[in-house]
């Protein structure tokens, strides 16, 4: 790169340049505009639905949510990264206080259409998949459920799989109930002789 400071060395270039060249597959070294977190973000999301459809997320995901990298870096030197559909809100909507979340009222946690957006808190967005049907954890069990649980447990004719699978819950959660660890304070505390 003729501009380049640097020392040149193969084909006239410093380098940085030359590796560069050689990582790219039309061998060009010169530097690229950058484009903004808005325009990474955006091309990100596919759109192609329309205005009143779920926009998936394509880039990376954890937890089956997009995730992006802000632009910024932690103390420690590594990529800020957030939850895509909160930096969205974030640049696209307004603000969000301490404690508020976004909800996905569409129940689609990929999904990156305002329209489908709502702050609220967390125990709002809970009600929602509560109301929605998606809760499939403690909320299942209800109390007479867990006495129910227990009691048949105690009786040594069914497993904690067995159960698990009945309720709907993992065998984790199960074990905890009929173990007193959660819902300590409803029905039998001790198995049945």
């Amino acid at each position: 790169m003729g501009d380049c400071a640097r020392k040149h060395y193969a084909k006239g270039m410093c380098s940085k340049h030359y590796l560069r060249a050689w990582s790219r597959k039309d061998g060009t070294a010169e530097d690229r505009p950058q484009k903004t977190a808005m325009e990474r973000y955006a091309g990100l999301v596919d759109r192609s639905g329309g205005p009143d459809a779920c926009h998936p997320w394509i880039g990376a995901e954890g937890n089956e949510y997009g995730i992006f990298w802000d632009g910024t870096f932690t103390k420690r030197g590594h990529c800020h990264n957030m939850k895509a559909h909160v930096w969205g809100y974030r640049n696209r909507v307004g603000s969000l206080a301490d404690g508020e979340v976004v909800r996905h009222l569409c129940h689609n946690k990929r999904c990156q259409n305002e329209r489908h957006w709502a702050k609220g808190t967390p125990l709002d967005n809970a009600r929602d998949s509560v109301a929605a049907g998606i809760h499939l954890g403690p909320g299942k069990m209800t109390a007479e459920r867990v006495v129910e649980a227990r009691l048949r447990y105690a009786t040594g004719q069914i497993s904690q799989r067995a159960l698990a699978a009945e309720y709907g819950i993992s065998e984790g959660h199960l074990r905890n109930i009929v173990n007193c660890r959660v819902w300590k304070h409803v029905g039998p505390v001790r198995k049945v002789a």
